[in-house]
């Protein structure tokens, strides 16, 4: 029996109100548990295309399946079901700063909440201390009460990544998590990011401005160029003309 795709999408436009052509027809399948890495230059449609995915934009046009289900339309109730499953990692870290490391891990618990229990905080034994097995995870399980405006941009991003697992999500989408970083802080981020959702059997769709770090962790790399794929292959396939392609002749990706 062969494995169905996870994610599916078909024809997927994004047009704007101004006019801006995002997406032109991206047709892509994801298989189950596969890191796949996304690359292009700024305005190559990129995070649109995640956004649409989980709805934060309304895709203009395509379809989407996702799990079998047909997400290209979903509202209300369903589309609160649907994010559950879909973890998103920012590239500001989106964290509540006010807040402990822990609780914003614990954010990710909400969908599987009542307002009310979500609002006084209610939240399970099981779910802390699955929050705080997550922070030792991702190496900050000593950082677990510190304010998250405390943390080091690289740390806040674990505790995304933390917050991404902890909603039991399937697919994770991650958009540009370590363009903020540093080369070591961007290591260690993307070191944990594999990791953990390999572990877990995650799904993962990373998109990335280094081509450097998509070779070294992707299962597969598709190139994004004025909304449209002109590249899908292995990351030993990525070569120069692939880059010059997808970046113009000097480049404008960073390889840090």
């Amino acid at each position: 029996m062969s494995v169905q795709p996870i994610l599916s999408v078909t024809e997927l436009k994004k047009t704007f109100p101004d006019g801006t052509r995002a997406l032109r027809g991206v047709s892509l399948d994801v298989m189950p548990g596969e890191f796949l890495v996304m690359i292009g230059s700024s305005g190559a449609g990129k995070s649109t295309f995640l956004r649409c995915i989980n709805h934060l934009f309304e895709p203009t046009g395509g379809r989407i399946v996702y799990d079998g289900r047909d997400i290209s339309k979903v509202s209300g109730a369903k589309l609160r079901r649907l994010r559950r499953e879909l973890g998103m990692i920012f590239q500001g870290y989106n964290l509540v700063k006010r807040l402990s490391t822990i609780e914003n891990v614990l954010l990710g618990r909400l969908g599987y909440m009542s307002s009310i229990s979500g609002a006084l905080g209610l939240y399970t034994k099981q779910d802390r201390e699955r929050a705080v097995e997550l922070l030792i995870r991702v190496g900050l399980g000593e950082q677990r009460f510190k304010r998250a405006d405390q943390l080091s941009g690289g740390q806040q991003q674990r505790v995304g990544i933390a917050r991404a697992i902890a909603q039991n999500a399937r697919l994770v989408l991650a958009d540009e998590p370590i363009a903020s970083l540093d080369p070591k802080a961007s290591d260690t981020v993307m070191s944990y990011l594999h990791e953990v959702t390999r572990e877990e059997n995650i799904t993962c769709i990373v998109n990335l401005h280094q081509v450097d770090y998509a070779k070294r962790f992707a299962d597969r790399i598709i190139g994004l160029k004025d909304g449209e794929i002109t590249f899908i292959g292995k990351p030993e396939e990525v070569t120069d003309k692939v880059i010059r392609d997808l970046y113009g002749e000097k480049g404008d990706q960073v390889d840090e």
